[in-house]
């Protein structure tokens, strides 16, 4: 049996989409709010556990979620849908692999993951691959000027 928290400051609805969809290959031990040690704000948990046997599943699943929560904290994608199913086709791609087995070695040897943090700092190859997408559009259309 494998365990996870998963902490948010500002994704607590989707966290908890997450365990919905989640909790058919997982257990939800429990979800709560829980001050922060600034004080300045307060973090949302969730604790899940799964038996060995689905980790695959949980582990497409969680990069899945983090995916999307990478994408909410672009303000680019956020505010286009068409962006935002070109970024969600990169779920077919090496880049999707690649950071599923990132994932697999994090969740081996973490138990707590921060949904913000992870997307931030732990997802760089992704984030770098959504500014790309985005520079070859904005060159494409040329929308950038030199003056």
């Amino acid at each position: 049996m494998k365990q996870l928290t998963l902490y948010t400051c500002s994704h607590k609805e989707e966290l908890q989409k997450f365990a919905k969809q989640a909790s058919a290959i997982a257990h939800i031990n429990w979800a709560r709010w829980r001050e922060n040690k600034n004080k300045k704000k307060r973090l949302f948990a969730l604790n899940i556990s799964w038996d060995r046997a689905e980790s695959d599943k949980l582990t497409e699943l969680l990069m899945t979620f983090l995916e999307e929560v990478a994408l909410s904290a672009n303000p680019i994608y956020c505010n286009s849908p068409k962006l935002m199913e070109m970024a969600r086709n990169l779920r077919n791609t090496e880049l999707h692999n690649r950071e599923k087995q990132q994932l697999k070695i994090f969740l081996k040897y973490n138990r707590v993951l921060h949904l913000e943090g992870y997307a931030t700092f732990r997802m760089e190859e992704y984030r770098n691959k959504l500014d790309m997408i985005t520079y070859g559009l904005i060159k494409k259309l040329n929308l950038y000027s030199l003056e």
